[in-house]
């Protein structure tokens, strides 16, 4: 029997998340236990969700969660980074032996290659120049996510030569839930 963790916030749980179950439920077997470590009633992005905690929990274990952990406020507020590190941190201490997630692709290579850029430290220091010149009020520097995006468009293209991070990335692109669904053969995001 594997456990399987996923990091959601469930804001509303949707037709994807069930495909999302599904396709594991498949990979791993029916006696797959699933643990979703999921935000409470903030979102990331400090946003309030748009249900209870209770509600997206109770919507999440009908669709075949098993247990629903909740993630503390500081990570569910955080960055990306911040809300998959913590995430990922209560998944080791219930012992998951698989993670699942939600990807912008379906190209698991891509992933990789990306996983590894960001964690180079030259690209860190790219990231942090670009928000520094954004603290300074200079034209060419961006906060956050955006200084990380501007900053692996030129190494994204080096891995992909004529492709590259897409403008408008990701609403331009096809997500990794791109799958057919197939309780209903219709695509999902």
């Amino acid at each position: 029997m594997k456990t399987v963790g996923i990091a959601a916030e469930y804001n509303p749980f949707h037709r994807g998340h069930a495909c999302q179950l599904s396709a594991c439920r498949r990979m791993l077997g029916e006696d797959a236990v699933f643990a979703a470590v999921m935000s409470g009633d903030f979102v990331q992005r400090g946003e309030a969700a748009m249900f209870s905690k209770f509600a997206r929990a109770e919507a999440a274990c009908r669709a075949g969660i098993d247990l629903v952990v909740e993630l503390p406020l500081p990570w569910s507020l955080a960055s990306a980074e911040g809300f998959a590190s913590g995430a990922v941190s209560l998944m080791q201490a219930l012992q998951a032996d698989a993670v699942s997630f939600g990807a912008e692709t379906d190209n698991p290579e891509e992933l990789e290659e990306l996983a590894e850029l960001f964690c180079r430290p030259d690209f860190h220091e790219q990231v942090c120049e670009r928000m520094k010149q954004h603290l300074s009020g200079r034209p060419s520097g961006t906060g956050g996510g955006a200084a990380r995006e501007k900053a692996a468009r030129p190494a994204a293209a080096q891995l992909h030569p004529g492709g590259g991070i897409p403008e408008g990335h990701p609403a331009e692109r096809p997500t990794a839930a791109s799958a057919r669904c197939p309780a209903r053969g219709e695509r999902t995001r």
